[in-house]
């Protein structure tokens, strides 16, 4: 897996309100060996065993979460999950 992301770590580059906006696609898909691997843009960060997930034979779908912060008094971000 590659380096660069982590699980857990800060996102530097991010949308700007009423300025530029970013993307950052996430995918989660199975290796040739049926193991679950994490892709953030275009970078394998997470590698999970099938082994744990075995009662995900039938998934037809994923989906995941986060959360913002904006300091006091200014307008914060409305969050949109699209999954595909």
């Amino acid at each position: 897996t590659d380096e660069s992301y982590h699980i857990g770590g800060p996102i530097t580059k991010t949308s700007t309100y009423g300025g530029e906006m970013v993307e950052m696609p996430i995918s989660i898909h199975q290796d040739e060996y049926g193991n679950w691997v994490l892709r953030l843009v275009d970078r394998d960060i997470g590698h999970f065993p099938k082994v744990i997930f075995e009662n995900m034979l039938t998934a037809d779908q994923v989906g995941w979460g986060g959360s913002t912060s904006t300091p006091a008094g200014k307008l914060g971000f409305r969050m949109i999950l699209a999954m595909e």
